[in-house]
C-alpha cells in the first residue's frame, strides 16, 4: 500500500515496527498455543521471545 502513496518502507518505519509486532505476537500465540514446535514451556512475556530470537542474529 505504501507502493500506491509513493512511499518506501524507510520512510515509514513505525508501520514496518507496528506490522513487525503484530506477526511476531502471532507467531508466539502460534509457537505457545498451536504448539507448532511441540510442547513448550515459554514465559508469557513478548520481551523474552524478541530477546531469544535477536540474540542470534
Amino acid at each position: 500500500m505504501l507502493q500506491e502513496v509513493g512511499q518506501a518502507e524507510s520512510e515509514r518505519s513505525d508501520i514496518v515496527d507496528r506490522v513487525f509486532h503484530i506477526k511476531l505476537k502471532e507467531f508466539m500465540t502460534n509457537v505457545r498455543e498451536r504448539e507448532y514446535f511441540g510442547k513448550t514451556r515459554t514465559s508469557n512475556t513478548l520481551l523474552t521471545l524478541s530477546h531469544l530470537l535477536f540474540s542470534f542474529l
